[in-house]
């Protein structure tokens, strides 16, 4: 069995800012080259988000809050990645998305 590339990624779409000045956060997810992106749910300011991380910058709770969504999301897409290489041997970035938008 061919080994695959894995990543995820998390980033804000500064061009649907909304009134209240806050971005959505959005998720990536990358296998071999193939890319899917989905909306996480969640928004942040554009001044409080840390394109080279990731993540939220600063410790307020609702940063502290995304931060620990985001994290779990990631565990979740690398938990469910592995499970589907282990059952079906190849996956696809959409087939992982549909799997984990369930």
């Amino acid at each position: 069995m061919a080994r695959s590339t894995f990543k995820t990624l998390f980033y804000i779409n500064r061009s649907k800012e909304k009134k209240n000045g806050k971005c959505p956060i959005m998720g990536r997810i990358t296998i071999d080259g193939e890319q899917v992106q989905y909306s996480t749910g969640k928004e942040i300011a554009p001044e409080l988000w840390d394109s080279r991380k990731g993540r939220c910058k600063g410790t307020s709770e609702e940063t502290k809050e995304i931060n620990h969504y985001l994290q779990s999301k990631e565990e979740q897409a690398k938990a469910k990645y592995q499970e589907l290489v282990w059952q079906r041997g190849y996956i696809t970035a959409e087939l992982l998305k549909r799997e984990l938008m369930e």
